[in-house]
């Protein structure tokens, strides 16, 4: 689900041609995308079983049209960038369709979108560009995120969900970590305890 411009599932294809994905996002990106595809040296192979479809993630027929396409069988449903412009009305209903949808197929649903609402401390220190701000305003982002991570976990529970494992991530590994470090205020660079956790990659499954 709004998978943006990443080709993370056109890679997963080129690493196991068994694997049938289904890139989805709002129908104007998906257009964008598909004219990038054409301009990539190596497009999809005629063995890789990779589509990309337009999908408004709230429209739950939508939604199953999409499912129908796979083969029988548990499915895994990935979104990064999505929840953070969503209301919590708007996230509770696609809850309930991915929800509907893993109970009946069974599988799991990956979201790298816990975020927590960050300091007003740690909001100042970040760079953030007039245009990024305006942006970050006009889709509520802040206050789209959850409260807490103990609100977020319970959200989940009371849409019938359960958070079953957690990304540990390497942040050394991140080939941007200097750049970001290069364009934080000194007395962020200069820090010595971690700043604060502001989001999580959870697994979900429906129970």
């Amino acid at each position: 689900m709004s998978s943006g411009y990443s080709f993370r599932g056109l890679a997963l294809c080129a690493n196991d041609p068994s694997l049938h994905y289904i890139d989805t996002d709002l129908p104007e990106v998906v257009a964008t995308k598909r004219d990038m595809l054409t301009q990539l040296p190596l497009g999809p192979a005629p063995n890789q079983h990779f589509e990309l479809l337009p999908l408004n993630a709230l429209d739950e027929a939508a939604f199953r049209s999409v499912v129908e396409k796979f083969e029988a069988g548990p499915l895994t449903i990935v979104n990064e960038g999505l929840l953070m412009y969503l209301t919590l009305e708007e996230k509770a209903r696609l809850c309930q369709t991915i929800h509907a949808i893993l109970k009946q197929r069974g599988g799991c649903w990956i979201t790298a979108d816990i975020y927590v609402k960050r300091p007003a401390d740690l909001r100042m220190e970040l760079p953030q560009s007039a245009g990024e701000r305006r942006f970050f305003e006009q889709h509520h982002i802040e206050e789209n995120k959850f409260d807490s991570y103990e609100a977020a976990r319970a959200f989940f529970a009371a849409q019938g969900f359960e958070a079953v494992a957690e990304a540990v991530p390497d942040y050394k590994s991140l080939t941007v970590l200097p750049q970001l470090l290069a364009v934080l205020p000194e007395e962020a660079r200069n820090r010595q305890e971690p700043p604060p956790k502001v989001q999580a990659t959870w697994m979900l499954r429906a129970v």
